[in-house]
């Protein structure tokens, strides 16, 4: 069900304002009768997707909701989903999870302060950290979105997003990851000039330095998969296992993988230097061949 559209921010690398110029929060009133007036023609329905782009875009619209749903005691829960917003404080997300928050999907994007500045996101490492932790401790589900290889970002800022992510992954969520794109339209698309990059097209374009390209990108999609995938790096996938029921198991699992982590990394981070410096060779070889 919609209940919103647009979105109050204004990152680098959306062009989302530019299809919603407004953001718009519909009534909560309207959207409760809504759901009520679903829920008795679907009695079997208990769960429900609340569309937007941004569900945090108006808190006091969204704080309204919430309270107009719990007070409505429909017996149904909902899934939506917002960006990281300072005003997301505990008392908020306990609200939410009362009305029926079942799951939330963040739009984290990075866990480097470097990046989410450049990205132009509104807040840092630090507030996402607090944010995602009181939504635990709230018993609400979530995700987040992670966009790799925006321009500018080091395979240093990388790790530091695969280091934020290791320490969420034992809570569940799942991988979520795309390479950073020039949508027309957004900030990176009309300023492409600031953020350093050349041939843009939406997916092969590149940076003046050619530390940034698309295998580049690519390649750190790869490893931010597969960090969500490999049994030895993810505590959580021992779970599915036979030692499941085993509370001490678990947390031995859960240090070796920590271990293994950090070997790990050190392929990582020889992987991208080598892909990073064939791509700086190639493409200056390509620049003095055309001279």
């Amino acid at each position: 069900m919609l209940i919103s559209r647009g979105c109050i921010n204004r990152c680098s690398f959306c062009n989302e304002y530019t299809d919603w110029i407004r953001y718009q929060f519909r009534d909560p009133t309207i959207v409760v009768e809504e759901l009520a007036y679903q829920k008795s023609i679907h009695p079997t329905i208990t769960a429900f997707w609340l569309s937007c782009s941004n569900l945090a875009g108006n808190i006091p619209k969204l704080k309204q909701f919430c309270e107009l749903l719990t007070q409505k005691n429909l017996h149904i829960s909902w899934d939506s989903q917002l960006s990281i917003s300072t005003a997301l404080n505990p008392d908020l997300l306990k609200l939410m999870k009362s009305s029926g928050c079942n799951f939330l999907h963040y739009g984290l994007e990075s866990a480097s302060n470097k990046v989410l500045k450049l990205m132009n996101k509104g807040y840092n490492r630090k507030t996402a950290d607090r944010i995602i932790q009181d939504t635990i401790r709230c018993g609400i589900k979530f995700n987040f979105n992670i966009v790799v290889g925006f321009p500018g970002e080091s395979n240093y800022n990388f790790i530091e997003t695969l280091f934020f992510i290791k320490k969420i992954l034992k809570y569940g969520i799942s991988n979520s990851t795309a390479i950073c794109y020039i949508s027309p339209g957004s900030v990176l698309f009309h300023h492409f000039e600031k953020f350093k990059i050349i041939d843009y097209e939406q997916e092969f374009w590149r940076t003046k330095d050619s530390w940034n390209t698309l295998h580049v990108r690519k390649a750190r999609q790869y490893f931010t998969k597969k960090l969500y995938q490999s049994k030895l790096l993810n505590p959580t996938l021992i779970k599915q296992s036979k030692f499941r029921n085993s509370k001490v198991a678990f947390k031995f699992f859960d240090l070796l993988s920590y271990l293994l982590f950090s070997l790990w990394l050190v392929w990582v981070i020889c992987s991208l230097l080598i892909i990073s410096v064939y791509n700086k060779a190639k493409f200056s070889l390509k620049n003095s061949t055309s001279d």
